[in-house]
């Protein structure tokens, strides 16, 4: 099956439903418009290149799309710019290079790779070669990962620390450890 992968990742967020209330930041003249557009298909029909269902996509700076598909996630498909498979790497595991749960994945500054591992509860960094660099923790099970500057990682999940419980967001550092969770007051 082939995918097309779209840029729609704003639309919910500049167009709230009903029920969320809607705050004007800035009013912008020509009106602010939005559209959607293909940015690329994906994937085959059969063979090596077949994605069941993306759970992530990403575009290294090489131009290659990166894949995590939800009915394969011990493997992490490569396509090129065009679409095309080009490699997989992974496979069913707990050792390097090995996973349970591959499902967010972070193009690094070096055009390496970070794949979110949220069955074994930890993140894999791959040199631009994709071999494996380094393993790392994660103390949370993430719904959704941000990378940020200086080996700061932003995770939206639930987490029953004494200082966490209830706070839906959590700063986490290289190693694992949150440094910082907030988002709700109070707590949920």
């Amino acid at each position: 099956m082939r995918w097309m992968v779209i840029v729609a990742g704003l639309v919910a967020e500049i167009f709230p439903t009903p029920a969320q209330s809607q705050i004007t930041l800035a009013e912008a003249d020509p009106p602010f418009h939005l559209a959607l557009e293909s940015v690329v298909i994906i994937g085959d029909s059969d063979g090596p290149g077949i994605i069941g269902k993306p759970a992530d996509v990403q575009q290294r700076k090489n131009g290659e799309w990166v894949v995590t598909d939800h009915y394969n996630f011990s493997e992490i498909k490569f396509f090129s710019s065009e679409g095309f498979w080009v490699r997989t790497i992974g496979r069913r595991g707990q050792g390097p290079g090995e996973f349970e749960t591959a499902w967010f994945l972070h193009v690094t500054p070096d055009d390496g790779l970070a794949v979110v591992d949220i069955g074994l509860l930890r993140v894999t960094d791959l040199f631009p070669s994709l071999e494996v660099k380094a393993s790392r923790p994660i103390t949370i099970r993430p719904n959704r990962m941000v990378f940020l500057k200086d080996n700061f990682t932003l995770v939206a999940g639930l987490h029953f620390g004494r200082r966490s419980v209830g706070l839906p967001l959590h700063v986490l550092v290289s190693d694992g450890t949150i440094v910082r969770s907030f988002g709700a007051d109070p707590p949920i």
